[in-house]
């Protein structure tokens, strides 16, 4: 048998290609093209803006950004859902923007403000909160108020309970600390706007968990699915025998068809 033939078995995802009367590779009794066919319904169909709309917005108002959001209803001539709660959208926009633009101590008490009780029931993220706002305590170069922060208030949060990981960013964070310009050592990292960026994130999901609203947004679920298809090709050479192509495709048509917020269950454990 030729190494062609033994890899034949492993790429049931493609269509077998052979002479076919064309009235019967329309019926589908093609192996594999009536995925195609299928596929290509799709492309002549297209989407509808309106749903194309919901599905982007959703992901807007799901990050908590409010004006981008508001800007998008603008442009399209799309109307805002009714049932959209402005005041809690405004209020995670703000958030964001202050740990942005590194005004950590104010997107605290609007946290504290907006979810009582969050920061103290969860220690972990109240940590990375506060060495977030030790950095920036560092960036602007006041060494004396740099130390007495972390004395008062990350001192106390470290206890037995503190994982290595956390006491390897808080070592490290000091460590900016013995460097004229921080943002150029070993640590600099540390300093980059895009740690802003992803703890902005984090604190938009664990306040929508807080407020009994689904974290992950249907745009989200989407790209987990394609990037969990990828590494089931990349790593298999197929789909895997549990999982099949039809499957997943009704699974992203429904992330499009379901109310903003909605949930699917999609195979992200395996990411």
């Amino acid at each position: 048998m030729s190494s062609f033939d033994d890899e034949e078995d492993h790429l049931p995802v493609l269509p077998t290609i052979s002479a076919t009367p064309e009235d019967e590779y329309h019926r589908g009794n093609n192996n594999g093209s009536d995925v195609f066919s299928e596929y290509v319904e799709d492309l002549e169909k297209g989407i509808p803006e309106e749903k194309i709309f919901n599905f982007v917005y959703d992901y807007l108002v799901g990050e908590g950004l409010g004006d981008v959001a508001k800007l998008l209803s603008e442009e399209s001539g799309q109307p805002m859902p009714p049932d959209l709660n402005i005041e809690k959208l405004t209020e995670r926009n703000q958030i964001r923007e202050a740990i942005q633009d590194g005004r950590i101590s104010e997107a605290i008490d609007r946290i504290k403000e907006l979810c009582p009780g969050m920061l103290e029931s969860d220690k972990e993220f109240h940590f990375a909160i506060l060495r977030q706002l030790l950095v920036e305590v560092i960036r602007r170069k006041d060494d004396e108020e740099a130390l007495d922060f972390a004395q008062k208030y990350l001192a106390d949060k470290c206890d037995d309970n503190t994982s290595q990981e956390q006491m390897t960013l808080l070592e490290q964070t000091y460590a900016l600390l013995a460097f004229e310009k921080p943002e150029e050592s070993p640590f600099g990292h540390l300093m980059h706007e895009n740690q802003k960026q992803m703890l902005a994130h984090v604190v938009n999901q664990r306040i929508l968990v807080h407020l009994g609203v689904t974290p992950q947004t249907r745009f989200e679920k989407l790209i987990k699915m394609m990037v969990w298809n990828q590494c089931q090709i990349a790593g298999k050479g197929d789909l895997g025998t549990d999982i099949k192509q039809g499957v997943i495709n009704q699974q992203a048509r429904d992330l499009f068809e379901q109310p903003e917020g909605g949930y699917i269950d999609t195979p992200e454990e395996s990411l």
